[in-house]
């Protein structure tokens, strides 16, 4: 999988802004040193980083991937975020997350509670990016970060509520107390 070479990602955002009519060169360069000192902190924290063309961004363990396709400026968001998720396990944070992403019972795979634990865990990760960007060394415009933020919390809502094409398939096998006594009186 690809590494991170800021010469490269620096010619991809000249390539973009020769693309584009309103240039964001200037932007995208800064978000390319952003990354650059992202990974480096990554590195040196014992965080793998790489960057690959079909996710929009992942992690494992002590491993990220990142979309090399995004804006610059969202690479660098997406990054952050993911190395929140390592440092959310790190910190043993999963433990308030337990039927999050870690459960594997397939019963509660199709609970509330596990949508729940793992829209906590995105929400959380968000946050422990803003950290991972201090310790970096790295500034966020905070207000594009929270639009990234809302942008990528906004399908887990909508996944976690069951709104329609959302669904993925899991539902309760439990409907609750509610749902039993609306049942119940259509009897």
């Amino acid at each position: 999988m690809p590494r991170f070479d800021r010469e490269l990602w620096r010619k991809r955002a000249q390539e973009r802004a020769g693309r584009r009519q309103a240039s964001s060169l200037p932007q995208d360069l800064a978000a390319v040193e952003s990354i650059a000192r992202a990974v480096d902190w990554c590195r040196r924290s014992g965080i793998d980083v790489a960057f690959d063309y079909r996710t929009g961004g992942t992690s494992s363990g002590d491993s990220v991937t990142v979309n090399s396709r995004l804006a610059p400026e969202r690479q660098l968001h997406v990054l952050l975020h993911e190395v929140g998720h390592c440092l959310v396990r790190r910190r043993l944070l999963e433990s308030r997350f337990r039927r999050g992403y870690e459960e594997r019972d397939p019963a509660r795979l199709r609970s509330t509670a596990h949508r729940i634990d793992v829209l906590f865990e995105e929400l959380e990760a968000w946050h422990e990016g803003l950290r991972a960007a201090a310790m970096a060394g790295v500034d966020v415009d905070l207000d594009r970060y929270n639009r990234t933020r809302s942008e990528y919390v906004r399908g887990y809502l909508k996944w976690a509520l069951r709104a329609p094409g959302y669904e993925g398939g899991l539902e309760d096998d439990d409907p609750g107390p509610g749902k039993r006594r609306q049942a119940a009186s259509r009897r």
